[in-house]
């Protein structure tokens, strides 16, 4: 992943949280819960 962080605008402490939520999502593979896998028709 790459982020573009401006610390004009963000400060440690958002980053830190960023992280803490990205690893969360990864540790309990929550993109992999059935309301993530529903595809929806492009139109």
């Amino acid at each position: 992943m790459r982020f573009g962080i401006t610390p004009l605008y963000i400060g440690e402490a958002e980053v830190l949280k960023a992280a803490e939520m990205i690893e969360e999502v990864i540790n309990g593979e929550v993109w992999r819960r059935p309301e993530y896998q529903v595809v929806n028709a492009v139109t």
